[in-house]
């Protein structure tokens, strides 16, 4: 206990630089985690016969399909600067994790908004798609490695809510997962992404916190 006190003093005593050190680490390390886990992603995805859609470049310019990245974007960059001021003890989530919050409502909500004007078969042949199953399973299988890129810089920190940044951790994670898993999706319905996307990224924050919990524990 002596020896965390210790650590969380000298993070205190030395914010900027520590923050700025501890932000570019977070950054690089995920980054490079990102892009292999993507491209060995595709390839998988392209070996099981679901390759990157030959007009995607075409399709992107529709926003609906856009937003199926766009989106998940928005999670990830909301969520990684409260993952980064995490990894400092003094943090308090409060009113900071409000813009996270918002973006992880916008999926729903464009659900809802698609599905209240159909009657019940409509809304259950888009809920249902065509592959939610393998869309929930590829955005999971994708955010573990990015969960474990990320505790591992988490434990260079001095974090002290270990589940609830574990928990952002695996939503940051999951929502690098949806963009990826985007380019093979043919699913450009909300109803459908707007319900699957969203509880991919919710279960890979899930898993976030129970690593947290395991590996961030002082």
């Amino acid at each position: 206990m002596t020896q965390s006190h210790s650590l969380i003093e000298e993070y205190c005593a030395d914010a900027k630089v520590t923050s700025g050190s501890l932000s570019r680490h977070y950054w690089t390390v995920l980054v490079l985690a990102a892009l292999p886990i993507a491209l060995i992603g595709l390839g998988i995805f392209h070996l099981a016969g679901a390759s990157v859609r030959p007009d995607y470049f075409d399709l992107i310019t529709n926003a609906g399909v856009a937003l199926k990245q766009v989106i998940p974007l928005m999670i990830l960059l909301t969520g990684a600067p409260i993952i980064i001021m995490l990894m400092r003890p003094e943090t308090r989530l409060s009113g900071n994790i409000l813009p996270l919050v918002a973006a992880l409502s916008i999926l729903p909500i464009m659900m809802v908004w698609t599905l209240a004007p159909l009657t019940g078969e409509v809304r259950f042949s888009l809920i249902q798609g065509d592959g939610f199953v393998q869309c929930l399973l590829s955005i999971s299988a994708l955010s573990v490695g990015l969960i474990a890129a990320q505790i591992t810089v988490l434990r260079n920190g001095a974090v002290t809510k270990p589940i609830a940044t574990g928990a952002i951790a695996g939503a940051a994670a999951g929502a690098i997962s949806a963009m990826i898993y985007a380019f093979i999706c043919t699913e450009d319905s909300p109803a459908f992404y707007g319900l699957w996307y969203t509880a991919g990224i919710l279960f890979a924050g899930s898993i976030g916190a129970a690593a947290g919990k395991i590996f961030l524990k002082w």
